[in-house]
C-alpha cells in the first residue's frame, strides 16, 4: 500500500480529544491498512521528538469482522509505549436503507 493511495481511501476526523482515521472503505484490503497505518505511526513516534503539545488519542476505526494480523496487537502497545495514545475501535458502518 503507498501513501496516497491510503490518504485517499481513509477518512479522517478529530476534535480537541481525539484523531478518528475510519479504515472501513478499504473493504477486504481493509487489514492490509491498519497494518500500514500502525508501521507508518510507530515509525513516526518513534523517529519525533517530545513536544509540548497536547497529543491526541487516534483511534482506528475498521469493521469488527476484519481478521487483524497478529502484529497489530504488539505495534498498538509499542506506540502507546512510546507515549501516542492509540486504540483500535470495531465498528459496524452504519447503512441507510
Amino acid at each position: 500500500m503507498e501513501h496516497e493511495e491510503f490518504n485517499k481511501k481513509r477518512l479522517r476526523t478529530e476534535d480537541s480529544e481525539h484523531i478518528y482515521l475510519d479504515l472501513r472503505p478499504f473493504g477486504t484490503r481493509e487489514n492490509k491498512a491498519v497494518l500500514f497505518y500502525l508501521q507508518e505511526t510507530l515509525f513516526a513516534v518513534s523517529n519525533k521528538t517530545k513536544a509540548d503539545t497536547k497529543i491526541q488519542k487516534i483511534v482506528v476505526i475498521c469493521e469488527p469482522t476484519t481478521r487483524l494480523p497478529k502484529l497489530v496487537k504488539s505495534l498498538v502497545e509499542e506506540i502507546n509505549k512510546q507515549g501516542q495514545p492509540l486504540e483500535i475501535r470495531p465498528e459496524h458502518r452504519e447503512t441507510s436503507e
